[in-house]
């Protein structure tokens, strides 16, 4: 049995997102929007899936499908310094209601123009548990969660070299 052949297709550096900051529009229900900058954006997809298993020649089963069976979205912004907007944020209650925008910056892209831009999608928003930096020589970091809370609208929804003006 031979090796298949290497593919032809030269790198391409341009598809790749090198990204510098990540910004955050989060409007909690009825109040005022809130910008939030971190310097990462986690990606927390969580997919439950299912198998249908049938037997082979031996008797063995195996899968031959797999269906998702659910899935969570959640999205975490790292290392934001803007402390006093976060603890503003979520004086009330530890978790927030309401809606986030996200955007994924490029330094590669044009003026008013974001690598990768989300729908503004309903969430619940709350600070990651064990994320808060206070002292050490740097500035004081929080990071936050945005749970996406589209239920049957379906999954978070991205738009390449978006502009935003």
């Amino acid at each position: 049995m031979t090796a298949p052949a290497k593919p032809t297709t030269p790198f391409d550096s341009t598809k790749i997102t090198f990204g510098v900051k990540t910004f955050a529009v989060f409007t909690p229900t009825g109040e005022s929007a809130v910008n939030f900058v971190g310097k990462l954006l986690d990606d927390e997809y969580k997919l439950e899936t299912v198998d249908r298993k049938v037997p082979d020649a031996n008797g063995v089963l195996r899968a031959d499908r797999t269906a998702a069976k659910s899935a969570d979205e959640s999205f975490t912004l790292v290392d934001l310094e803007e402390i006093d907007e976060i603890i503003a944020a979520v004086a009330k209650t530890a978790i927030v209601a309401g809606s986030v925008q996200l955007f994924i910056c490029d330094p590669a892209d044009a003026v008013n123009t974001v690598r990768w831009l989300s729908d503004a999608f309903s969430c619940t928003m709350h600070v990651k548990s064990g994320t808060s930096k206070f002292g050490g020589g740097d500035y004081a970091k929080m990071s936050l969660t945005f749970v996406s809370n589209k239920g049957s609208a379906g999954p978070v929804t991205w738009t390449p070299k978006a502009a935003t003006t």
